[in-house]
């Protein structure tokens, strides 16, 4: 009877999205008989320092992630997870904390159940240490080396949003994202006539908010504006690098922090978020040795 109550509240599609990995329900039926349903009341309640090692998965309520100085990593809704990082203790991960919203459910499976697993099937580890690492996006390896800024021509700009998010998959339904011929000819056209999405900000803390907008519309998405100010928690001083940082990939795009010069920045994937001039955000679309094209969304 308590397995099939708790197969109504984790299904095995949501099981096998945070695994990554499409288990038998056999499999699934088993991993149920060991997992934990929790109530957390609202405020912090989860320590990553520690924590018992295994993931949480969100059933109903929101959860946000906050790091060791309370700013805001992440805003996780139901079918989202947090808590791989405890499951790699030779990753040396910065670990986060928990903050519950009002009616938050968890179900928590434990390291005893994921352990076996992930030894069985390489593609799950995969997918966790994918998830732990995007929750550490200061860690640094051969695939993700930050841009240094030179001696000359430096800006003090951060390059938060490139490309859609594209998520290793292992017999499972992917939200990743790749543009179809449609919007690459779009792409095309866009730079030989040099006109680009615009949205101008409806105050003067929705900068960051609006620039996700435009570079959501560059890649064909349509997200309102009132939503993704509240994904980032804009006040009204705005948002923080890592609200903004958050809101991108809750919406699937991947993002990665990186300090540069104009040089540098020209080599990356654009468009870009950059920050500027304290705490104000444009999105650079396109830049030559001639010209850059940016949209600011306080001027057009």
């Amino acid at each position: 009877m308590a397995q099939d109550i708790s197969a109504q509240l984790v299904s095995l599609e949501q099981f096998n999205n945070t695994l990554g990995y499409s288990l038998s329900r056999e499999e699934f039926q088993h991993c149920l008989q060991q997992v934990k349903f929790i109530n957390p009341k609202v405020g912090k309640f989860w320590q990553g320092t520690d924590a018992q090692p295994g993931i949480y998965i969100a059933i109903a309520g929101k959860v946000r992630l906050l790091d060791s100085a309370d700013e805001l990593i992440a805003t996780l809704e139901a079918g989202d997870s947090f808590g791989e990082f405890t499951l790699f203790k030779e990753g040396d991960f910065k670990a986060y904390a928990a903050r519950a919203s009002v009616n938050l459910q968890l179900c928590f499976v434990p390291a005893e159940i994921l352990w076996p697993l992930m030894a069985k099937y390489p593609q799950i580890r995969e997918h966790l240490w994918a998830k732990a690492r995007s929750r550490n996006p200061q860690q640094v390896d051969s695939d993700n080396t930050p841009v240094l800024p030179s001696d000359s021509k430096r800006l003090h700009e951060t390059k938060i949003l490139s490309t859609p998010a594209v998520k290793p998959r292992e017999k499972k339904i992917s939200k990743a994202y790749f543009p179809n011929s449609t919007q690459r000819v779009g792409h095309l056209l866009q730079r030989v006539i040099r006109r680009y999405p615009f949205f101008a900000q409806q105050s003067g803390s929705d900068c960051g908010a609006a620039c996700l907008v435009m570079v959501s519309r560059y890649w064909g998405k349509n997200f309102s504006v009132n939503r993704l100010r509240d994904i980032a928690n804009v006040d009204r001083n705005g948002s923080s690098l890592r609200g903004l940082s958050a809101a991108a990939e809750s919406i699937g795009f991947s993002t990665r922090p990186v300090k540069a010069s104009l040089d540098q920045l020209a080599k990356q994937k654009l468009p870009a978020i950059a920050h500027c001039e304290g705490k104000h955000y444009i999105v650079v679309y396109e830049i030559t040795p001639k010209h850059v094209i940016v949209a600011d969304p306080a001027i057009g």
